[in-house]
């Protein structure tokens, strides 16, 4: 979609995926290469139109991120008293090496960022290294947590004393 047809209405919750093949000065072709200037058009487009909530990433990077999404799986939710829990399953995409993930959780209660704990079940294969939070940020009442996540694990999130 050409920059200036880019609305908040086309972008409300949904991912665009960009790339271009080539950024070289004074060689505007619409169907494979861009200049700079007109990436600085776009992305300040996007920025304006978004709030600011872009990620700019290396193409690997979204690769894992969607192949990270398609092999996990979370089950087992529960709730008591101030703790909300979940296990983490599926299995290991190969060739992934970036294992960030974001997830919205909601209805869970927590005034303040909750803190996150994961239990591993399994050590081998590396699966215990993948464990850093990389952002904790309410999103309205829900909480999108950006971490590192891998199978074998049970990730418990609860209210800081």
């Amino acid at each position: 979609m050409r920059t200036e047809n880019l609305s908040l209405d086309f972008l409300q919750d949904v991912w665009i995926y960009e790339t271009s093949h080539l950024c070289m000065w004074n060689v505007p072709q619409a169907h494979k290469c861009v200049t700079p200037e007109y990436l600085t058009r776009r992305f300040e487009k996007l920025q304006s139109l978004s709030g600011g909530r872009l990620w700019a990433a290396k193409p690997d990077d979204v690769i894992d991120y969607v192949l990270l999404r398609r092999n996990l799986e979370i089950s087992n939710v529960r709730q008591q008293e101030g703790t909300l829990s979940f296990d983490v399953g599926g299995a290991w995409p190969i060739g992934v090496m970036n294992s960030f993930v974001t997830i919205r959780v909601s209805g869970a209660g927590f005034e303040q960022a909750p803190s996150l704990q994961q239990q591993f079940h399994r050590h081998d294969g590396g699966f215990a290294q993948h464990d850093e939070v990389q952002s904790v940020e309410r999103s309205g009442s829900d909480w999108l947590l950006t971490m590192q996540l891998a199978p074998f694990r049970t990730v418990a999130l609860s209210q800081p004393s």
